[in-house]
């Protein structure tokens, strides 16, 4: 009978022990993965623009300009593009994890690339004689923008700066 019980705990500890090493083997990788806040990959913002005033062409491109400063200055980088969706990488050598920045979307009608003076509208329908509203770029992977650019449905209005 004692060795019948000895055999009873032991296969209860043994037991209770396999049960917290499969337990650990699941938990352990998912606190390690929630501790991560770095992405060791390439990120993106997908800025779909709703603009129908006027043709959008190769040589005619929509650009996403994205600045430091809330009053449209400071540019940091710009891409274009010659449909309705604009597509920024955020590249990870950009070390972008914590930077907030501000958004601007502009028509090149005349297809030079200077954007002064062309129709242009602040991320969150801002339009270029108010402050921009904040884009927190973080630890994103994908972040998508709908950004309306229609002069009779938007707060559009002349780009300030080249």
């Amino acid at each position: 009978m004692i060795k019948h019980i000895h055999s009873y705990r032991t296969l209860k500890k043994f037991t209770i022990g396999r049960a917290f090493l499969i337990i650990g083997l699941f938990i352990i990788p998912l606190l390690i993965t929630c501790s991560d806040t770095s992405f060791d990959e390439d990120r993106y913002v997908i800025i779909n623009v709703n603009f129908t005033d006027a043709a959008v062409t190769e040589t005619n491109r929509l650009w996403a300009v994205i600045l430091l400063n809330n009053n449209w200055t400071g540019e940091l980088f710009r891409f274009s593009s010659s449909t309705n969706q604009i597509i920024v990488p955020l590249f990870k050598t950009f070390n972008l994890s914590d930077f907030i920045g501000y958004i601007v979307v502009a028509f090149d009608s005349n297809g030079d690339g200077d954007l002064t003076g062309e129709q242009s509208i602040g991320f969150d329908n801002i339009g270029p004689s108010n402050p921009l509203s904040p884009v927190t770029f973080l630890e994103i992977k994908t972040l998508s923008l709908n950004i309306d650019l229609n002069i009779a449905t938007s707060n559009q209005g002349a780009c300030p700066f080249p």
